[in-house]
């Protein structure tokens, strides 16, 4: 439905679509530690919690031991948006 192309700036690019329910999602690819900053939840096993500080650093060190052995190494997130083409103040940290 919408494409914000990577951005040196931001570390991100993210795309939008529309859910089977009608609803819009963003999701978002990009540098772990640039999504970590911005993420306040994670899923694990579809499970959605509060991401924590103590997860925060397990999945930061997980991102930093792949990159340490030459992975390249990308982060993905969504969030439900309000619309596709609709960039708000928090759209543009996401």
């Amino acid at each position: 439905m919408a494409e914000h192309p990577f951005d040196s700036a931001r570390k991100l690019m993210s795309t939008v679509h529309r859910g089977g329910d009608g609803r819009f999602f963003a999701y978002v690819k990009g540098a772990p530690l640039e999504l970590l900053a911005r993420c306040d939840a994670i899923d694990r096993g579809g499970a959605t919690t509060p991401l924590s500080d103590a997860a925060r650093a397990e999945v930061a060190a997980a991102a930093d031991g792949m990159a340490a052995q030459g992975l390249r190494v990308l982060a993905v997130a969504r969030r439900q948006v309000a619309s596709p083409g609709r960039r708000s103040e928090r759209w543009s940290r996401t």
